[in-house]
């Protein structure tokens, strides 16, 4: 398998996984004009998309779920499909209603959705394996939970939330009523929170690890990476391959305890 990250963050949210045989979205939440263009970067037309995995119902991951349901055909769970269906106009024929337990093939693509704990309507992260590779997806998450845990065990690459640093958050002039739900147990992940469950997390086979969902005024990539660099030389883990996704689906990364943006 491969990846492109379309979109990450505030701004909005879209993951390309392709295999040899398909083509699958994880969320839609940017406009079709912008993942068109993202895709054309990857030499992939939208038309050649086969299915698109919602992971749960803020905009920034469902932006262009109404017109996107004329073109291809989405999974989302039934009390999401409920409530969008009252908002917005939707192509039935394309819905997949799907629970966050639910296990099923894409041709030669094995998908696993599983429950995380976030402030929405059913929110769910992913396994997507095929041959060797597994990767897991978790890009709005509060807390890692056992069950977390259970599913993303022997992932080969992460693509996991690391969306604020507590000092930046406090010191933001965001309303405490925001800085109270990003902090909370359905909130968001911290750097220092994915960096320790990184950890837990890591095994000789983990290949790669993408930070996701970078607050725009309250973290950065360079104290991003760091950080969880910082929680992993903790437990004596010496891993190198870790990126912070901007939001046009750039990175930086780290290289040789150096940090350079791509």
């Amino acid at each position: 398998m491969k990846y492109h990250v379309l979109g990450s963050g505030s701004q909005g949210n879209s993951l390309l996984i392709q295999s040899r045989e398909a083509n699958i979205l994880i969320d839609c939440g940017l406009s079709i004009k912008k993942i068109k263009e993202q895709l054309d970067k990857s030499k992939t037309a939208l038309e050649d998309i086969d299915v698109i995995l919602i992971t749960h119902g803020h905009i920034d991951h469902i932006k262009s779920v109404s017109g996107l349901s004329n073109i291809t055909r989405i999974y989302m769970s039934e009390k999401l499909f409920e409530i969008l269906d009252n908002k917005q106009k939707l192509n039935h024929e394309n819905i997949i209603c799907i629970t966050n337990q639910d296990k099923f093939n894409i041709k030669n693509i094995s998908i696993q959705a599983f429950p995380v704990v976030h402030d929405c309507i059913d929110p769910m992260g992913f396994v997507v394996s095929c041959d060797q590779e597994k990767y897991g997806i978790i890009t709005d998450i509060g807390k890692p939970t056992d069950e977390v845990r259970f599913f993303l065990s022997g992932c080969t690459r992460l693509f996991i939330e690391s969306n604020y640093d507590i000092e930046l958050l406090m010191k933001s002039d965001r309303p405490w009523f925001l800085k109270n739900r990003i902090l909370k147990n359905n909130g968001h992940l911290s750097n220092v929170e994915a960096g320790k469950f990184i950890a837990e997390m890591y095994h000789p086979d983990l290949k790669e690890v993408m930070l996701m969902h970078l607050s725009d005024e309250c973290n950065n990539p360079q104290i991003a990476l760091n950080t969880v660099l910082k929680e992993l030389r903790k437990r004596e883990i010496d891993f190198l391959n870790i990126k912070a996704v901007l939001n046009d689906g750039s990175f930086s990364a780290i290289d040789s305890n150096l940090i350079f943006s791509n």
